[in-house]
Protein backbone atom coordinates (compact mmCIF):
# COMPACT_ATOMS: atom_id res chain seq x y z
CA UNK A 1 0.00 0.00 0.00
CA UNK A 2 2.81 2.40 0.97
CA UNK A 3 4.67 1.54 -2.22
CA UNK A 4 1.54 2.30 -4.25
CA UNK A 5 1.12 5.67 -2.53
CA UNK A 6 4.77 6.54 -3.16
CA UNK A 7 4.42 5.68 -6.83
CA UNK A 8 1.18 7.68 -7.08
CA UNK A 9 2.78 10.69 -5.38
CA UNK A 10 5.77 10.48 -7.71
CA UNK A 11 3.53 10.34 -10.77
CA UNK A 12 1.49 13.28 -9.50
CA UNK A 13 4.66 15.31 -9.00
CA UNK A 14 5.81 14.50 -12.53
CA UNK A 15 2.44 15.55 -13.95
CA UNK A 16 2.37 18.83 -11.99
CA UNK A 17 5.91 19.63 -13.05
CA UNK A 18 5.11 18.89 -16.68
CA UNK A 19 2.00 21.06 -16.57
CA UNK A 20 3.92 23.91 -14.97
CA UNK A 21 6.65 23.63 -17.58
CA UNK A 22 4.09 23.58 -20.36
CA UNK A 23 2.35 26.62 -18.89
CA UNK A 24 5.66 28.42 -18.69
CA UNK A 25 6.17 27.82 -22.41
CA UNK A 26 2.68 28.69 -23.59
CA UNK A 27 1.49 31.21 -21.00
CA UNK A 28 2.00 34.95 -20.86
CA UNK A 29 5.62 36.07 -21.38
CA UNK A 30 7.54 37.36 -18.36
CA UNK A 31 7.17 41.10 -17.76
CA UNK A 32 10.13 43.18 -18.81
CA UNK A 33 11.97 45.23 -16.23
CA UNK A 34 12.94 48.88 -16.35
CA UNK A 35 16.58 47.79 -16.34
CA UNK A 36 16.01 45.67 -19.44
CA UNK A 37 14.36 48.57 -21.25
CA UNK A 38 17.19 50.90 -20.23
CA UNK A 39 19.60 48.41 -21.75
CA UNK A 40 17.55 48.14 -24.95
CA UNK A 41 17.38 51.92 -25.17
CA UNK A 42 21.17 52.21 -25.01
CA UNK A 43 21.15 53.83 -21.55
CA UNK A 44 23.03 51.15 -19.60
CA UNK A 45 26.53 49.73 -19.37
CA UNK A 46 29.27 50.79 -21.78
CA UNK A 47 26.94 52.28 -24.37
CA UNK A 48 25.41 54.77 -21.95
CA UNK A 49 25.83 58.39 -23.14
CA UNK A 50 27.11 60.93 -20.62
CA UNK A 51 24.25 63.31 -21.40
CA UNK A 52 20.67 63.00 -22.60
CA UNK A 53 20.00 65.29 -25.58
CA UNK A 54 16.61 66.97 -25.32
CA UNK A 55 15.18 69.32 -27.94
CA UNK A 56 13.20 72.27 -26.55
CA UNK A 57 12.05 75.71 -27.59
CA UNK A 58 13.77 78.64 -25.91
CA UNK A 59 11.28 81.32 -26.99
CA UNK A 60 7.89 80.08 -25.73
CA UNK A 61 6.83 81.92 -22.57
CA UNK A 62 5.68 79.53 -19.81
CA UNK A 63 6.49 76.41 -21.86
CA UNK A 64 10.11 76.54 -23.03
CA UNK A 65 12.15 79.73 -22.61
CA UNK A 66 15.37 81.13 -21.18
CA UNK A 67 15.10 82.71 -17.74
CA UNK A 68 16.97 85.78 -16.54
CA UNK A 69 20.09 83.71 -15.95
CA UNK A 70 20.02 82.12 -19.39
CA UNK A 71 18.79 78.76 -18.08
CA UNK A 72 16.11 76.71 -19.81
CA UNK A 73 12.80 76.92 -17.96
CA UNK A 74 9.07 76.31 -18.46
CA UNK A 75 6.45 73.60 -18.21
CA UNK A 76 7.85 71.48 -21.03
CA UNK A 77 11.34 71.84 -19.58
CA UNK A 78 10.22 70.73 -16.10
CA UNK A 79 8.47 67.64 -17.48
CA UNK A 80 11.61 66.85 -19.47
CA UNK A 81 13.70 67.14 -16.30
CA UNK A 82 11.35 64.74 -14.48
CA UNK A 83 11.65 62.11 -17.22
CA UNK A 84 15.42 62.58 -17.52
CA UNK A 85 15.93 62.20 -13.78
CA UNK A 86 14.05 58.89 -13.80
CA UNK A 87 16.23 57.71 -16.68
CA UNK A 88 19.28 58.46 -14.54
CA UNK A 89 20.14 61.82 -16.11
CA UNK A 90 19.38 64.33 -13.38
CA UNK A 91 21.59 67.33 -14.07
CA UNK A 92 22.99 65.62 -17.16
CA UNK A 93 20.87 67.09 -19.93
CA UNK A 94 22.20 68.76 -23.07
CA UNK A 95 19.47 71.14 -24.14
CA UNK A 96 19.18 71.51 -27.91
CA UNK A 97 17.29 74.69 -28.91
CA UNK A 98 14.68 74.26 -31.65
CA UNK A 99 13.45 77.14 -33.79
CA UNK A 100 10.75 76.01 -36.22
CA UNK A 101 7.94 73.47 -36.05
CA UNK A 102 9.71 71.27 -38.60
CA UNK A 103 12.92 71.25 -36.54
CA UNK A 104 11.33 68.95 -33.99
CA UNK A 105 10.96 66.05 -36.41
CA UNK A 106 14.17 66.69 -38.33
CA UNK A 107 16.28 66.84 -35.15
CA UNK A 108 15.09 63.36 -34.20
CA UNK A 109 15.54 61.94 -37.68
CA UNK A 110 19.07 63.33 -37.93
CA UNK A 111 20.02 61.97 -34.48
CA UNK A 112 20.67 65.43 -33.07
CA UNK A 113 18.37 64.79 -30.10
CA UNK A 114 17.12 61.79 -28.14
CA UNK A 115 13.82 63.35 -27.04
CA UNK A 116 11.73 66.39 -27.97
CA UNK A 117 9.63 68.32 -25.44
CA UNK A 118 8.36 71.27 -27.50
CA UNK A 119 4.56 71.59 -27.79
CA UNK A 120 4.58 68.53 -30.05
CA UNK A 121 1.04 67.42 -30.86
CA UNK A 122 0.35 63.72 -31.23
CA UNK A 123 -0.95 63.08 -34.76
CA UNK A 124 -1.18 60.06 -37.04
CA UNK A 125 1.00 61.80 -39.63
CA UNK A 126 3.80 62.31 -37.11
CA UNK A 127 3.56 58.70 -35.95
CA UNK A 128 4.72 57.76 -39.45
CA UNK A 129 7.92 59.77 -38.97
CA UNK A 130 8.81 59.41 -35.28
CA UNK A 131 7.65 57.67 -32.11
CA UNK A 132 5.41 59.60 -29.74
CA UNK A 133 4.98 59.13 -26.00
CA UNK A 134 2.24 60.69 -23.91
CA UNK A 135 0.24 62.85 -23.97
CA UNK A 136 1.43 64.80 -20.95
CA UNK A 137 -0.82 67.81 -21.65
CA UNK A 138 -4.21 68.18 -23.35
CA UNK A 139 -5.25 71.72 -24.23
CA UNK A 140 -7.72 73.30 -26.64
CA UNK A 141 -7.06 75.41 -29.71
CA UNK A 142 -7.53 79.14 -29.30
CA UNK A 143 -7.15 82.46 -31.11
CA UNK A 144 -5.33 85.60 -29.96
CA UNK A 145 -6.11 88.98 -31.52
CA UNK A 146 -4.86 92.51 -31.15
CA UNK A 147 -6.72 94.05 -28.23
CA UNK A 148 -8.11 96.85 -30.39
CA UNK A 149 -9.94 94.16 -32.41
CA UNK A 150 -11.30 92.18 -29.45
CA UNK A 151 -14.75 93.76 -29.77
CA UNK A 152 -14.90 93.10 -33.51
CA UNK A 153 -13.66 89.50 -33.50
CA UNK A 154 -15.72 87.36 -31.15
CA UNK A 155 -16.75 84.29 -33.14
CA UNK A 156 -15.43 81.88 -35.75
CA UNK A 157 -17.74 83.59 -38.23
CA UNK A 158 -15.97 86.88 -37.57
CA UNK A 159 -12.66 85.20 -38.38
CA UNK A 160 -14.05 84.14 -41.75
CA UNK A 161 -14.11 87.80 -42.78
CA UNK A 162 -11.19 88.13 -45.25
CA UNK A 163 -10.31 91.57 -43.90
CA UNK A 164 -8.70 89.96 -40.84
CA UNK A 165 -5.21 88.62 -41.40
CA UNK A 166 -4.71 85.31 -39.60
CA UNK A 167 -1.42 83.49 -38.98
CA UNK A 168 -0.59 79.98 -37.81
CA UNK A 169 2.41 77.63 -37.92
CA UNK A 170 2.90 75.42 -40.95
CA UNK A 171 2.18 71.72 -40.50
CA UNK A 172 0.13 72.12 -37.32
CA UNK A 173 -3.37 71.16 -36.19
CA UNK A 174 -4.38 74.82 -36.34
CA UNK A 175 -3.47 75.00 -40.02
CA UNK A 176 -5.72 72.02 -40.79
CA UNK A 177 -8.63 73.42 -38.76
CA UNK A 178 -8.47 76.82 -40.41
CA UNK A 179 -8.48 75.17 -43.82
CA UNK A 180 -11.56 73.13 -42.87
CA UNK A 181 -13.39 76.29 -41.81
CA UNK A 182 -12.42 78.19 -44.94
CA UNK A 183 -10.67 80.86 -42.88
CA UNK A 184 -7.99 82.67 -44.84
CA UNK A 185 -4.56 82.57 -43.23
CA UNK A 186 -0.85 82.51 -43.87
CA UNK A 187 1.54 79.93 -42.47
CA UNK A 188 4.88 80.70 -40.88
CA UNK A 189 7.62 78.41 -39.65
CA UNK A 190 6.70 78.87 -35.99
CA UNK A 191 4.34 80.63 -33.60
CA UNK A 192 7.27 82.89 -32.77
CA UNK A 193 7.40 84.18 -36.35
CA UNK A 194 3.62 84.67 -36.34
CA UNK A 195 3.87 86.70 -33.16
CA UNK A 196 6.81 88.80 -34.32
CA UNK A 197 4.98 89.69 -37.53
CA UNK A 198 1.80 90.36 -35.59
CA UNK A 199 3.75 92.85 -33.47
CA UNK A 200 5.01 94.46 -36.69
CA UNK A 201 1.43 94.88 -37.92
CA UNK A 202 1.40 92.12 -40.57
CA UNK A 203 -1.26 90.00 -38.80
CA UNK A 204 -4.38 90.65 -36.76
CA UNK A 205 -4.74 87.23 -35.16
CA UNK A 206 -2.86 84.02 -34.35
CA UNK A 207 -4.29 80.52 -33.97
CA UNK A 208 -2.47 77.82 -32.01
CA UNK A 209 -2.93 75.86 -28.79
CA UNK A 210 -4.04 77.85 -25.77
CA UNK A 211 -0.96 77.12 -23.65
CA UNK A 212 1.25 78.92 -26.19
CA UNK A 213 -1.09 81.90 -26.45
CA UNK A 214 -1.48 82.29 -22.69
CA UNK A 215 2.27 82.73 -22.40
CA UNK A 216 2.46 85.25 -25.23
CA UNK A 217 -0.52 87.22 -23.94
CA UNK A 218 0.84 87.28 -20.39
CA UNK A 219 3.98 89.09 -21.52
CA UNK A 220 1.90 91.70 -23.39
CA UNK A 221 -1.30 91.91 -21.36
CA UNK A 222 -2.64 95.18 -22.75
CA UNK A 223 -1.74 94.59 -26.37
CA UNK A 224 -3.29 91.18 -27.09
CA UNK A 225 -6.41 89.29 -26.07
CA UNK A 226 -7.31 85.61 -26.24
CA UNK A 227 -10.86 85.28 -27.50
CA UNK A 228 -13.14 82.39 -26.56
CA UNK A 229 -13.93 80.87 -29.94
CA UNK A 230 -14.22 77.12 -30.42
CA UNK A 231 -12.55 75.78 -33.51
CA UNK A 232 -14.46 72.61 -34.38
CA UNK A 233 -13.06 69.47 -35.94
CA UNK A 234 -14.83 67.68 -38.77
CA UNK A 235 -17.65 65.55 -37.44
CA UNK A 236 -18.15 67.74 -34.36
CA UNK A 237 -16.27 68.37 -31.14
CA UNK A 238 -13.86 71.02 -29.97
CA UNK A 239 -10.34 70.79 -31.35
CA UNK A 240 -7.72 69.93 -28.77
CA UNK A 241 -3.98 69.48 -28.87
CA UNK A 242 -2.63 66.32 -27.23
CA UNK A 243 0.95 67.27 -26.43
CA UNK A 244 3.46 64.43 -26.36
CA UNK A 245 7.15 63.57 -26.41
CA UNK A 246 9.03 62.93 -29.63
CA UNK A 247 11.34 59.89 -29.71
CA UNK A 248 13.55 58.54 -32.49
CA UNK A 249 11.76 55.98 -34.65
CA UNK A 250 14.45 53.38 -33.98
CA UNK A 251 14.26 53.52 -30.17
CA UNK A 252 11.02 51.85 -29.11
CA UNK A 253 12.43 50.99 -25.69
CA UNK A 254 13.05 54.67 -24.90
CA UNK A 255 9.49 55.47 -25.94
CA UNK A 256 8.24 52.81 -23.52
CA UNK A 257 10.34 54.21 -20.69
CA UNK A 258 9.05 57.75 -21.25
CA UNK A 259 5.47 56.49 -21.26
CA UNK A 260 6.16 54.39 -18.17
CA UNK A 261 7.35 57.36 -16.13
CA UNK A 262 4.60 59.66 -17.40
CA UNK A 263 2.10 56.99 -16.36
CA UNK A 264 3.81 56.61 -13.00
CA UNK A 265 3.30 60.33 -12.40
CA UNK A 266 -0.31 60.06 -13.60
CA UNK A 267 -1.02 57.21 -11.16
CA UNK A 268 0.64 59.07 -8.29
CA UNK A 269 -1.51 62.12 -9.04
CA UNK A 270 -4.65 60.00 -8.88
CA UNK A 271 -3.59 58.86 -5.42
CA UNK A 272 -3.40 62.47 -4.29
CA UNK A 273 0.38 62.63 -4.20
CA UNK A 274 2.28 65.77 -5.13
CA UNK A 275 3.95 65.15 -8.49
CA UNK A 276 6.48 66.93 -10.68
CA UNK A 277 3.69 67.42 -13.24
CA UNK A 278 1.44 69.16 -10.72
CA UNK A 279 4.26 71.38 -9.50
CA UNK A 280 5.15 72.38 -13.06
CA UNK A 281 1.52 73.09 -13.89
CA UNK A 282 1.04 75.28 -10.83
CA UNK A 283 4.29 77.10 -11.52
CA UNK A 284 3.59 77.89 -15.16
CA UNK A 285 0.15 76.97 -16.52
CA UNK A 286 -2.37 77.68 -13.77
CA UNK A 287 -3.68 80.48 -16.01
CA UNK A 288 -5.20 77.81 -18.25
CA UNK A 289 -7.69 76.91 -15.53
CA UNK A 290 -8.07 73.60 -13.69
CA UNK A 291 -6.28 70.80 -15.55
CA UNK A 292 -5.00 67.39 -14.51
CA UNK A 293 -2.31 65.22 -16.00
CA UNK A 294 -3.69 62.98 -18.78
CA UNK A 295 -3.00 59.26 -18.94
CA UNK A 296 -0.51 58.24 -21.63
CA UNK A 297 -1.97 56.32 -24.56
CA UNK A 298 0.19 53.21 -24.33
CA UNK A 299 2.08 52.83 -21.05
CA UNK A 300 3.98 49.53 -20.69
CA UNK A 301 3.62 47.22 -17.70
CA UNK A 302 7.19 47.09 -16.44
CA UNK A 303 8.77 45.78 -13.25
CA UNK A 304 10.51 48.68 -11.51
CA UNK A 305 12.80 48.42 -8.51
CA UNK A 306 12.76 52.23 -8.29
CA UNK A 307 16.55 52.12 -8.42
CA UNK A 308 17.99 54.88 -10.59
CA UNK A 309 21.03 54.19 -12.70
CA UNK A 310 24.12 55.18 -10.67
CA UNK A 311 25.63 58.52 -11.60
CA UNK A 312 29.19 58.71 -12.86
Amino acid sequence: MRTTLRVFSLLLLVVVTAVAACHGRTGEPDRATVQQKLDEAGLLADNRPNQLRIGVYDWQPLLGFLDGRGNHAGFDVDIAKYVAANLGYEGKIRWVPLVNVADRIVALQQDRVDLVFASLSITDARRNEILLAGPYLVVDQAVMVRSDLAEQIRTVQDLENPRYRMCTSAGTTSERLLEQRGIRFRSEGSDQLCFEKMRNGEYDAISTDRSVLVGLAEEHRTEYTIIDVELQIEGGGTAVERIGVGVQKSNGALRELVDYYLDKSYRADRKGEVTAWDQAYRRYLSGLGPLTQPKPDDPPDLIDSDAKYPTR
